[in-house]
Order: structure tokens, then C-alpha cells, then sequence
């Protein structure tokens, strides 16, 4: 069968969990939706919250704790454009915390900082590809 093979110089994004390699996550550094969509995702997380009182029952507060944890994946999905959330966040919530900072907030920080580093170098090499032939129209 035919098949056409569309080049997006993929890049890894390696998911270590205190030091530990859990996996990986992809994007391509030549397509700048992912920085719309992470931007995207960093505003919806700022209106997801816990809809629970203080005397609510343990299955309560677990099956609210369980909407937001989902609610939250589905954001990373988003943003990646595949299912990734269970290797970001493995079996654990999105929302647990270390020294105060959210799983959910170390990912997109992170990510952030690689994606913004990496399209820097792509659009650095496009523009050095694109001057080599059209300086010869200047």
C-alpha cells in the first residue's frame, strides 16, 4: 500500500518522577498549536476546584477528588493531542502536591520551558533554511 510519510522532527520530552524514568511524552517544534493549547489548559486549570464541605463523607470528597483528577488528564490530553496524562501523572492524582507545588503545575512549567526552548531552535533553523534561498531575490 501507499503510504506518505509526513516529517515533524518529533521531540521527547523524558517524565521522570523523583529521579526515576516513568516515561515519555512527544510534540513536534515545528508546530506552535501546543503552545496554544498549553496556554489554553493553564487557564481552564484556574476555574477547576473541589466542590466539597467539610463534613462531606470520605466517597464524597474521593469522587470529587476523582472529577478533578480527570477533569485535569483530559486538559494534558488536550494539549498534547494524545493520551498522555497516565504517564505524566501514573496512578497517583494530577493535584498532589510536593513542597507545595501541584504535579499538575511541575508538568506544565516544565513543559513549558522545553517546548518554548525547542521551538526557539526550530524557527532559528527555519529562517537560516529560508535566508539561504531567498537571498538570492534580495
Amino acid at each position: 500500500m501507499a503510504a506518505i510519510n509526513i516529517q515533524t522532527n518529533r521531540k521527547e520530552i523524558e517524565i521522570q518522577k523523583d529521579g526515576v524514568i516513568v516515561g515519555s511524552v512527544f510534540f513536534s517544534p515545528g508546530d506552535p498549536s501546543i503552545i496554544n493549547r498549553l496556554n489554553e489548559v493553564r487557564e481552564k486549570v484556574k476555574g477547576i476546584g473541589m466542590n466539597i464541605q467539610e463534613d462531606d463523607p470520605v466517597e464524597v470528597m474521593l469522587a470529587e477528588a476523582n472529577r478533578v483528577d480527570g477533569e485535569l488528564r483530559t486538559l494534558i490530553d488536550y494539549a498534547f493531542d494524545y493520551p498522555c496524562s497516565d504517564v505524566v501523572f501514573g496512578g497517583g492524582f494530577s493535584f498532589s502536591t510536593a513542597n507545595g507545588v501541584s504535579q499538575m503545575e511541575q508538568f506544565l512549567d516544565g513543559a513549558m520551558a522545553i517546548i518554548n526552548k525547542e521551538m526557539t531552535e526550530e524557527a532559528k533553523a527555519a529562517e537560516k533554511r529560508q535566508a539561504k534561498y531567498l537571498s538570492k531575490y534580495k
